[in-house]
């Protein structure tokens, strides 16, 4: 704890420094700020980029990355994260055959960039465990269908308007995190039932409401798909759409929200169920069990 700053789980500048000097002279680590990161330079030395096993930039604020026709050799990479400046999200984008030679990567976190539309090669990762699109301009998302092993999928607050029927495909997926994603409003049926490992979905705060109800000619997703959850952050805002007798038996962890008079940001436990009672509902219904 000495390591940490008072205020979070901020580590101070020197330890942070003393770290990435290690990572880069002992664990072929490469990791730069903002205009430290000299993007041409960094991806001329051929050698240097085959023995990375991690490449992490953050506050980039102008686009960096090599051009279509260079081909990285990252035989060694399993981590990939770059954050862009989010003033700048809309100029950073990744090119269309950057992850060809990238077999290894098991960590994939992108955040504030554009992504219209998803490199078609981040397909051939067959090793990829854990991808994270934080904040990125999204649309069509269906080559992550191809990710058999993927774990871990997170699209919190991008632009998001409908997960494809692909998604369910991923069926040793166990953690799939929608919060903050405004603008989704379809969830076709059976993807999320299909996804037999899946034990953790976080969907509230501003997110997907649109239970069993048909917009734009498609039927989403009901919430009886849901049952199998361990884990489930939910809001229904409309309690007209809720089915009789709600059951999630198998829930460990929740923060399930009825009504829609709650605030998010309030600090809850891990098992918090809170719903509004009105006109619509009351206990009595035996709607929620």
């Amino acid at each position: 704890s000495c390591m940490l700053l008072d205020e979070g789980l901020s580590m101070h500048d020197v330890i942070r420094d003393v770290a990435i000097s290690i990572a880069s002279a002992e664990k072929n680590v490469f990791t730069a700020t903002g205009e430290l990161f000299d993007g041409c330079m960094e991806w001329s030395a051929e050698n240097a980029v085959k023995l990375y096993t991690s490449i992490v930039s953050r506050d980039i604020k102008t686009n960096v990355l090599p051009a279509d026709r260079v081909l990285l050799e990252c035989p060694q990479l399993k981590l990939f994260s770059v954050r862009a400046d989010h003033q700048e999200s809309s100029l950073l984008t990744i090119p269309n055959n950057f992850f060809e030679r990238m077999i290894q990567v098991r960590v994939i976190n992108l955040t504030y960039m554009n992504l219209l539309p998803l490199p078609s090669s981040l397909g051939l990762l067959s090793n990829l465990r854990t991808l994270s699109l934080c904040y990125c301009k999204l649309l069509d998302i269906s080559v992550t269908g191809e990710l058999k092993k993927l774990e871990i999928l997170c699209l919190r607050g991008s632009d998001i308007q409908q997960l494809p029927v692909e998604l369910g495909q991923l069926t040793w997926l166990k953690l799939l995190d929608l919060r903050d994603c405004s603008k989704l409003e379809v969830i076709p049926p059976n993807i999320l039932s299909n996804l037999s490992h899946l034990e953790d979905l976080n969907i509230g705060d501003n997110s997907f409401d649109k239970w069993d109800v048909e917009v734009d000619g498609v039927k989403n997703a009901s919430l009886d798909e849901l049952k199998h959850l361990t884990s489930l952050e939910l809001q229904i805002r409309d309690v007209n759409g809720l089915p009789r007798g709600l059951f999630f038996e198998k829930l460990e962890r929740y923060r399930i929200l009825i009504g829609d008079s709650w605030n998010w940001k309030y600090n809850i436990c891990n098992r918090d169920f809170r719903i509004e009672l009105n006109s619509k509902i009351s206990l009595k219904d035996g709607l929620i069990v």
